[in-house]
């Protein structure tokens, strides 16, 4: 699965909860927290994400954007695997990038 939270608000209060369910996942790679509105208590990241979906059994790769997040995703999933991408940024390029290996990045991650 790869993640990209949205809404720094919505990260500080539902974070934790966020990373428990994505714990349903085999492995999560998250994407930074897109933040379209900026709000005046700043900035936030996926960090409570993480640990939580950590601390709930999950393997986390945490990704710095798309290019990274391709190639963690193009490391890990094998033929007849279901990727699930959720988000409304980014994410939503990655099922392209993830079918059409020619147009990978070519570094390498994971």
């Amino acid at each position: 699965m790869a993640f990209e939270p949205c809404g720094a608000t919505r990260v500080r209060v539902l974070g934790a909860r966020m990373g428990t369910v994505l714990a349903a996942a085999d492995e999560v790679v998250l994407l930074p927290v897109r933040d379209a509105v900026p709000t005046a208590a700043g900035a936030v990241t996926g960090e409570g994400i993480e640990q939580a979906a950590f601390c709930a059994g999950v393997r986390v790769h945490a990704a710095d954007g798309l290019v990274q997040a391709v190639v963690t995703l193009g490391a890990l999933a094998r033929p007849g695997d279901v990727v699930v991408t959720m988000g409304v940024g980014e994410v939503a390029e990655l099922g392209a990038l993830l079918l059409e290996p020619s147009a990978r990045p070519l570094t390498a991650a994971v």
